[in-house]
């Protein structure tokens, strides 16, 4: 993922939140609610804030996929809405998400995607992005759905 973009998309007014296993993340709204992992060699990056990943952002972190998806549709939510209002949608046989135009553009050709279930009564899905390394593979990043997003539920991040 294009992590230099998304720091300079938040402008300082992220979160880092860290992991269980001592991983550091940045998070905050560019669209909807979206955090990278911070690399390891990134040092000095800018946050409104420091605290825990709570219990269901640090399972999406690090579990795997409920299963992997593509990029199946593109749409305009009002038909005057400008090309920067896209919400691209990214599905599998177990569900979809949609995500801003702005984040689309933070995934990198070589990451592959998945979608991960926070919540199955709810129907809370994340977007993961993954970076693949031969046979292994790791979350390097997270989108929530923009449909979710709307009901402006911040209880998961907060």
């Amino acid at each position: 993922m294009k992590f230099k973009n998304f720091v300079k998309m938040l402008g300082g007014e992220g979160t880092i939140y860290e992991a269980p296993n001592g991983d550091k993340w940045l998070g905050g709204i560019v669209g909807t609610f979206t955090m990278m992992k911070i690399p390891s060699f990134n040092t000095g990056i800018i946050a409104k804030n420091i605290k825990p990943m709570n219990f269901d952002l640090a399972q999406a972190v690090v579990a795997e996929p409920d299963c992997e998806c593509t990029l199946t549709s593109a749409r305009l939510e009002h038909p005057d809405d400008k090309a920067g209002e896209i919400l691209r949608c990214f599905g599998c046989p177990m569900g979809a998400v949609e995500i801003k135009n702005k984040q689309f553009g933070l995934i990198e050709r070589f990451n592959t995607t998945g979608i991960y279930c926070i919540d199955e009564e709810d129907g809370i899905n994340i977007l993961q992005i993954l970076k693949r390394s031969g046979e292994d593979q790791e979350v390097e990043g997270i989108m929530f759905d923009y449909t979710f997003m709307r009901q402006e539920d911040e209880s998961l991040w907060q």
